[in-house]
């Protein structure tokens, strides 16, 4: 799962070089994102003001909950091999 805030780029680098982090672990990444670039200034209330940061959110959630009842289903059937 990728949420990501900061300057122009929105965390963009910094999200890469983490991708590469949890492959190493054996992690499952999520491709779909959630990102808000220049965040001081794209909020406004507590909310984004992107209008479409909601749906964006809702796949990611959505991806994360099938991805974990995958894994968990995965590994009820067989541990993950050492």
């Amino acid at each position: 799962m990728r949420v990501r805030c900061g300057g122009a780029a929105g965390g963009r680098h910094a999200v890469l070089h983490l991708e590469n982090v949890l492959t190493e672990l054996h992690a499952v990444t999520i491709r779909d994102g959630l990102a808000f670039p220049n965040y001081r200034t794209g909020w406004e209330d507590g909310r984004p003001l992107d209008p479409e940061a909601p749906g964006y959110a809702k796949t990611l959630l959505d991806h994360l909950a099938w991805w974990a009842a995958a894994l968990r289903a995965a590994r009820d059937a067989a541990p993950y091999p050492a």
